[in-house]
């Protein structure tokens, strides 16, 4: 998953293999479940995120039916 992310960055600028050790010792990569729900209505994120495989959906209930808002990929 970080060679996604190291080949995206690499189109900007270019990293040592100390710098990347550096980003892969951070313990940020996070691989989620389809499905899996991050914040719930009232929530507050105080996490970032950064797609690098899939989308993230934001939808309201109205009615009780999903209104798609927007999708992040």
């Amino acid at each position: 998953m970080q060679d996604i992310l190291f080949d995206f960055i690499s189109k900007y600028v270019t990293l040592t293999e100390e710098e990347k050790n550096a980003i892969i010792s951070l313990d940020l990569f996070r691989t989620l479940k389809k499905g899996t729900i991050l914040l719930k209505e009232g929530q507050y994120s105080k996490e970032s995120y950064f797609v690098l495989k899939g989308c993230i959906r934001t939808y309201y209930l109205i009615d009780g039916e999903e209104k798609n808002d927007r999708f992040l990929y």
